[in-house]
């Protein structure tokens, strides 16, 4: 399968290209399929390198990526591109894309289906990227809770805070952890 993305869905890796596979998570970790795989093409960060017009890949991304961002059919990016038009006469494959690509576009049904879906990936990123920060909290609270609950109360506090602010941990997170180490004593 392949996914070509105009949004960023995985911003942790500056590789337009990402290949997802399938594992079993139990012991012992080993594939669940090699017959199966996931292209994403992610097309801003693609935008963000230098085409190699003797990549395949580079060839179609480049024609879909002007196409959408010109407000043009696909057929019209390829005809105002000599290289990509010389592609499309080469590759029959391509060519046969270029074709159905230009049928499916001009629908308002597929556009729509289209936009809605894009909609959702993005939020679909947004609330991983959420869950992933709120988990870094929790871990730099509870490091922070044990450092506290072992020193005695107001034995050197300042050097704790200090130690905890050069680990990285927030300001916010050291006052509330700060606040239940004191109440814990009480």
């Amino acid at each position: 399968m392949i996914d070509i993305l105009d949004f960023v869905l995985r911003p942790s890796s500056k590789n337009f290209h990402q290949l997802v596979g399938f594992f079993y998570l139990d012991d012992p970790i080993e594939w669940a399929s090699d017959k199966l795989e996931i292209h994403q093409i992610q097309l801003p960060l693609f935008k963000t390198i230098v085409p190699d017009f003797n990549n395949p890949l580079h060839c179609w991304l480049t024609a879909i990526g002007r196409a959408r961002d010109q407000g043009r059919s696909l057929k019209g990016a390829v005809e105002m591109d000599q290289v990509l038009k010389e592609f499309c006469e080469a590759d029959l494959g391509f060519a046969q894309f270029v074709d159905r690509y230009g049928v499916v576009a001009s629908t308002p049904e597929m556009l729509k289906a289209y936009d809605d879906w894009q909609k959702a990936q993005i939020a679909w990123g947004e609330e991983i990227a959420a869950i992933e920060a709120r988990g870094e909290a929790k871990t730099q609270f509870n490091i922070a809770l044990v450092l506290f609950r072992g020193k005695k109360r107001g034995a050197n506090l300042r050097g704790s805070i200090k130690l905890l602010k050069d680990f990285g941990i927030q300001e916010d997170i050291i006052q509330a952890v700060r606040e239940q180490a004191e109440a814990e004593c009480d």
